[in-house]
């Protein structure tokens, strides 16, 4: 960072508004790829959250599951 720039503030929702659930049921399930990252990218919500909110998509069948991806690490 240079000087006198500033980082910029993230302020991610912990419970979805009606406004952005109503932008995750219409716009996401469009999507080809879906996972957190992107939602808490996108609508500015936590981690968590964005978690949840895939899982609730998956349960309502607006999206398919197509694989399940765990971080080894090595140690």
């Amino acid at each position: 960072m240079e000087q006198g720039e500033q980082k910029e503030k993230v302020n991610n929702m912990v419970l979805f508004d009606q406004a952005t659930y109503d932008k995750l049921v219409f716009e996401f399930p469009n999507y080809k790829l879906v996972i957190p990252s992107i939602l808490f990218d996108r609508l500015r919500i936590n981690r968590l959250l964005a978690k949840r909110a895939i899982k609730d998509l998956i349960e309502k069948n607006s999206i398919k599951m197509i694989g399940v991806f765990i971080a080894v690490h090595p140690n």
